[in-house]
Order: structure tokens, then C-alpha cells, then sequence
């Protein structure tokens, strides 16, 4: 009976995976258009069409439309921002691509009835995951949600304070398996997964 919410679910790896081992019930978060299709085409070729949900929108702090800025336009890519021209590092970029978007929140998806309170959810958006977390404050708070794994950059300061956020809300960082998920190297280095878990 577990409601999985899966942010930022590009083709729909974790998608698939919660709904097809774990028999949970998924509702997919993705608002790239190429992403999308293929996330629908991998929820029908595996058969877990019953068990999840697909919308092609924006999570954010604030509900509205805006753009969706692509880093390019190739199918499963990452680094796409909403509302801002911005890469992974909050740092201005160019690319001369967009998409026109819907945005709303996770606490207004909840209170609207659109999705019920998720028992887990993930949040990988490379950039934003901070306003998604302020867009959430109310669902934080709800004990149905057990779990939290939020893809952080430790570089950024407004990402550095989501740990605190989320102690502050109850949950508790999983350190065992952060120093796994950091990555030591590369252009991405210091971005990896924190778990959090309520208790």
C-alpha cells in the first residue's frame, strides 16, 4: 500500500523499479517532453500501467507556468531547470532551449487530492531540489512519509540547508550511505543522494 513519488523520473528507472519489484503505487513527476514519452513508453512495456501515474509537469516552490530551460534536446537527458536559466551549480547558462511548463507544489498536489500523501519519495531535478523541498513543508510534516532520497549538491548553501530542514521536520540523515553516494570527482563533484528517514 506504499505511494512512491518519484521527482524528477526522466525515462523512469526508479519508476519502474518501485512498481515492478516492490508493488508499490508510483506517481512520476517528469516535465521534459521527450523524457515523458519515453517514461509512458517504459510504464506500458512493463506492464505496470495499474500501478502508476505520469503527470509531464514541474515541481517547484510556487504553482504557475514558466519555461522548463533544456541543457539539450537529446531524449534522457538531465540538467534541465525550471523557471530559471541555470545549471547544476545555480550558475547562469545559456542554451537557446526551452519548453513552456506547469510548475505546482507537493504540498498542493497532496491537498488537492491529486496524489495522496507519499510514503517515500525522490527528488533528483539537478538544481532546484531546495524550492521543491520549501513547496513540501506540509507533507514534511505528515507522518505517512517514511523516507526522503534527495539528490544534494554539498557545494551550494541552499542545498547544504535542506539537511537541516529535514532534521528540523523529524527526519534523520542516513551518513552510512552518504559517503557511498557522494561523487569524488569530476564536473559533479560533491552531488550525490542523501536518505533520509523519519526517527
Amino acid at each position: 500500500d506504499s505511494i512512491f513519488l518519484d521527482v524528477g523520473a526522466n525515462v523512469g528507472i526508479y519508476t519502474v523499479l518501485a512498481a515492478k519489484v516492490t508493488g508499490c503505487y508510483v506517481y512520476a513527476i517528469e516535465p521534459e517532453s521527450q523524457n515523458y514519452a519515453i517514461l509512458n513508453r517504459n510504464i506500458v512495456v512493463n506492464k505496470i500501467l495499474e500501478r502508476t501515474t505520469a503527470y509531464a509537469i514541474a515541481l517547484s516552490d510556487i504553482t504557475g507556468f514558466d519555461n522548463l530551460y533544456l541543457s539539450d534536446f537529446v531524449s534522457g537527458s538531465s540538467c534541465h531547470s525550471y523557471g530559471e536559466q541555470v545549471d547544476f551549480n545555480l550558475e547562469p547558462v545559456q542554451t537557446g532551449l526551452h519548453q513552456g511548463c506547469y510548475a505546482t507544489t507537493i504540498d498542493e498536489l497532496v491537498e488537492n487530492g491529486s496524489i495522496p500523501c507519499p510514503t517515500y519519495v525522490k527528488i533528483d531535478v539537478d538544481g532546484i531540489e531546495h524550492k521543491i523541498i520549501d513547496g513540501a513543508k506540509k507533507t514534511l510534516d505528515n507522518q505517512n512519509l517514511k523516507s526522503i532520497l534527495v539528490e544534494l549538491n554539498t557545494n551550494l548553501s541552499k542545498h547544504r540547508q535542506v539537511v537541516d530542514e529535514l532534521k528540523s521536520c523529524g527526519f534523520r540523515l542516513r551518513k552510512d550511505k552518504l559517503s557511498e553516494a557522494i561523487r569524488k570527482e569530476g564536473p559533479f563533484k560533491g552531488v550525490g543522494n542523501h536518505i533520509f528517514q523519519r526517527g
